[in-house]
């Protein structure tokens, strides 16, 4: 996911995650005998205008594809199947970017000026 782009153009999947809040990873990486059975995946929690959740990237290793699974208060909520590893970066925008990262925060850190004497 550090490679792929995000569909922006000025992305990585990775800065994509950074923008939705993505924390309190986890990953699934089974054994080679368990690939099929216990699918590689990676989760995250995401808080965003667009969904607030967690999301779970999983390697479907039989279509050599994608699943992606949308999960508020422990229920599934939206899975997307068969998503081609160059449609990550598309398929998490659609899913879970609001599009505040384009949007400047000012923060004034104090309202009032310093006048010396």
């Amino acid at each position: 996911m550090e490679q792929f782009p995000a569909p922006d153009g000025f992305r990585r999947i990775t800065h994509l995650l950074v923008d939705a809040g993505a924390r309190d990873f986890t990953w699934v990486d089974p054994l080679p005998e368990d690939i099929i059975a216990t699918p590689p995946a990676i989760g995250f929690t995401v808080a965003t205008a667009k969904f607030q959740g967690r999301v779970t990237v999983l390697y479907e290793r039989g279509l050599d594809l994608y699943a992606l699974e949308l999960h508020r208060d422990g229920e599934l909520v939206e899975r997307v199947d068969e998503v081609f590893f160059d449609a990550l970066g598309e398929t998490l925008e659609r899913l879970i970017d609001d599009g505040n990262w384009r949007r400047i925060r000012v923060q004034c850190l104090s309202g009032h000026k310093s006048v010396q004497h």
